[in-house]
């Protein structure tokens, strides 16, 4: 991979077509150039979320695994980078989300890094289509932005270039983009 996603500090999500055995997506750079390739199986017991270089799948970067087979109120993962180092967790009180989209980002302490969180109501309803927006904040501190783009309906672009304040590794914020965009939770 020619670009270390850790440095980037914006991003454009593209759902790839249509698939009866995963959902895909290029995660494209600000100059449109791909940093990588995720991929969500859709056959599997568990939800898994895999980050690769490119869509050969022959460099995985990260991954995000569901952490219980079965929940009934809360869902959680756990992010992973090399060598099986768990990194951050996504919770999402499932109830919650029905209404306005939110997953908690945390520390693998329980200490919340962010939110990522609907701009507006009914996006949980309504999908996709609602066209929602979503902020990542730490109290009342914006981090950045995940925007659905208006020209093109099957893409996101995320931006974390703020100015000052806190900072949240690209990473992970790009896993929770991915597990609300690609409806994980």
């Amino acid at each position: 991979m020619s670009k270390d996603i850790a440095t980037l500090s914006k991003f454009h999500i593209r759902k790839k077509g249509f698939s009866i055995k995963d959902t895909g997506f290029h995660v494209l750079d600000e100059n449109l150039e791909e940093v990588c390739y995720v991929v969500i199986p859709d056959l599997k017991l568990t939800r898994q979320v895999e980050f690769y270089s490119d869509e050969t799948k022959s460099e995985k970067l990260f991954w995000i695994k569901q952490d219980k087979i079965f929940f009934a109120t809360t869902a959680q993962y756990t992010m992973f980078f090399e060598e099986l180092k768990p990194v951050a967790l996504y919770v999402a009180a499932l109830k919650e989300n029905l209404i306005k989209r939110n997953v908690k980002i945390l520390t693998l302490t329980d200490d919340r890094m962010c939110n990522l969180v609907e701009k507006s109501a009914f996006g949980g309803l309504l999908g996709d289509v609602s066209g929602a927006d979503f902020l990542f904040t730490y109290g009342t501190e914006s981090l950045g932005v995940l925007k659905q783009n208006r020209k093109q309906s099957n893409e996101y672009v995320m931006d974390l270039a703020v100015e000052v304040g806190p900072k949240i590794d690209p990473r992970i914020a790009l896993g929770a983009a991915i597990i609300l965009y690609g409806r994980v939770i």
